[in-house]
């Protein structure tokens, strides 16, 4: 089953912030297997946890469910529109970093790389 927006960033937020899921779940008045189930995608929160769970980590709901990336921005999916992977995450991240020069010369790389297959 392929993994949710948040799905990973639920287990993202749980890891940086040393969190476990047996916490977690404490906090929420669940059991662990609960939060198991979310970040496995194979069951999804009801608002109200989603609205705890945003408070708990202080990130906004639609940064939990991949509607916002990490400045605040706001992306909007189309319905067969892949989230992105922790890879891709990290890497945009980081691109993001780099001054608008070397995000040319980057995206020319990849460009690049893509046409040749």
């Amino acid at each position: 089953m392929e993994k949710t927006a948040f799905s990973i960033r639920l287990k993202e937020l749980r890891k940086e912030n040393k969190v476990t899921q047996k916490d977690l779940a404490k906090y929420l008045n669940l059991t662990a297997n609960s939060i198991c189930e979310w970040e496995n995608s194979r069951s999804e929160p009801s608002i109200s946890s989603l609205s705890k769970i945003s408070s708990f980590f202080k990130c906004s709901i639609d940064y939990l469910v991949g509607r916002e990336d990490d400045f605040g921005n706001i992306v909007i999916y189309e319905e067969n529109t892949p989230a992105l992977t922790v890879q891709e995450q990290n890497l945009l991240q980081d691109f993001r970093k780099l001054v608008p020069e070397m995000q040319s010369y980057i995206e020319g790389i990849v460009h690049s790389l893509a046409v040749a297959g």
